[in-house]
């Protein structure tokens, strides 16, 4: 099995190193070759040497089960997509700060699937701050079935966005539900939310927008009412991309405070 490398690594101190690191897995687990020979296609280099100790700090948190080569099997998709680079490893840091939060199930390949969904689209800082904005989900959800679907509405927003320091303004608006919601009517509510991702172009006028639906959280529980009225609210989307818009829609939530949301 360690010759089957001789025809990728040409032989130095680095194909030493990096066979010190992958037998760093001998004292923690059963050596599974396929899922370390998918190493020698892609990695030759110091830089994979650094994305293997940051690969290996799972090590410690994880025991070897039938998800961890699926989690390898996420991690490496990566080499298709990322030249290796310091932002790659700085992608793969923050793609670990889940391994503290979260108990390994199959929720988590899942998770990852979601996140790698990123890598044709983004490579780049502003991509990893918006990381940031997703992982700070994991201090308010407790994983299941609603934390992929919900960042499946997130990403819903990489079609249509070009990542600049307006969409973590955005998602920041967007977490803010992550204190009051966690169930599949929040979905919804999120689903009717990005639903404004193809009729307004991400200027100061979105953000501002959320800020007005969002004041919506406080007053009132989530119901199959709430959508209904997004759904209205959502209609002067056509119409209105103005300040004037955004006025009539503070008058519209003025009607909060007032009238208990029903058919009227």
């Amino acid at each position: 099995c360690v010759f089957m490398l001789s025809s990728s690594f040409s032989l130095s101190s680095e194909f030493l190193h990096f066979l010190q690191c992958v037998f760093m897995l001998s004292s923690s687990f059963s050596l599974s070759s396929d899922c370390v020979f998918m190493l020698s296609s892609s990695f030759i280099s110091s830089e994979s040497l650094h994305f293997l100790q940051c690969v290996f700090m799972l090590s410690s948190s994880f025991s070897l089960s039938s998800d961890v080569p699926s989690l390898l099997t996420c991690v490496f998709m990566l080499s298709s997509s990322f030249s290796l680079s310091s932002e790659s490893l700085h992608f793969l840091q923050c793609v670990f700060m889940l391994s503290s939060s979260f108990s390994l199930s199959s929720d988590v390949p899942s998770l990852l699937t979601c996140v790698f969904m990123l890598s044709s689209s983004f490579i780049s800082s502003e991509s990893l701050h918006f990381l940031q904005c997703v992982f700070m989900l994991s201090s308010s959800f407790s994983l299941s079935s609603d934390v992929p679907s919900l960042l499946t509405c997130v990403f819903m927003l990489s079609s249509s966005f070009s990542l600049s320091s307006d969409v973590p303004s955005l998602l920041t608006c967007v977490f803010m539900l992550s204190s009051s919601f966690i169930s599949s009517e929040s979905l919804h509510f999120l689903q009717c939310v990005f639903m404004l991702s193809s009729s307004f172009s991400l200027s100061s006028d979105v953000p501002s927008l959320l800020t007005c639906v969002f004041m919506l959280s406080s007053s009132f529980s989530l119901s199959s009412d709430v959508p209904s009225l997004l759904t209205c609210v959502f209609m002067l989307s056509s119409s209105f991309i103005s300040s004037e818009s955004l006025h009539f829609l503070q008058c519209v939530f003025m009607l909060s405070s007032s009238f208990s949301l029903s058919s009227d």
